[in-house]
């Protein structure tokens, strides 16, 4: 794996691996806990991870094909609430085999491409620009603030105390 891969590879593993630290020991009460997502519990966290990391897969593979990555009439706060919606009744157990499923999506996918791909500038949204190799520390980036949301509902703070 080369030196650009692997920088990708470990910052997807390691958020993987705190994701996964944190929530096997959660208990049934943890996870109806509310998170500062507006009527999302832990476990609609969890089932919004499931939903996302494919989602900015079809984004990249989209922008491979030279496809713009979303619609021009994309609604993600529309789209998060019905993916998050259709999860409710799977239990732990189905999320995280499909969260398990979408990881090894990942890495078959960033086998596929090249270096020079993942570096290249492509269109993200509007005039901005940005690399295949952000897209995917997208997903590490997208776990991780999700991780931190999971703790702070484990240590029961006040949402509104967030944002002082």
């Amino acid at each position: 794996m080369s030196d650009t891969k692997s920088k990708i590879a470990t910052y997807l593993t390691a958020t993987r691996q705190e994701l996964i630290q944190l929530i096997q020991n959660f208990n049934q009460e943890d996870w109806q806990k509310p998170t500062e997502n507006p009527g999302w519990s832990t476990k609609d966290l969890l089932a919004h991870l499931t939903a996302s990391e494919p989602s900015i897969l079809g984004a990249i593979q989209r922008t491979l094909r030279g496809e713009p990555a979303r619609a021009p009439n994309f609604d993600l706060n529309r789209w998060n609430a019905s993916h998050v919606e259709r999860r409710r009744e799977y239990s732990v157990k189905e999320l995280l085999e499909e969260l398990n499923t979408g990881r090894e999506a990942t890495w078959r996918l960033l086998d596929t491409i090249s270096d020079e791909e993942l570096m290249r500038e492509v269109p993200a949204s509007g005039a901005i620009r940005s690399t295949l190799w952000s897209r995917f520390r997208r997903i590490a980036d997208h776990e991780a603030e999700h991780l931190a949301q999971l703790r702070r509902a484990l240590q029961d703070i006040p949402h509104s105390s967030l944002s002082n």
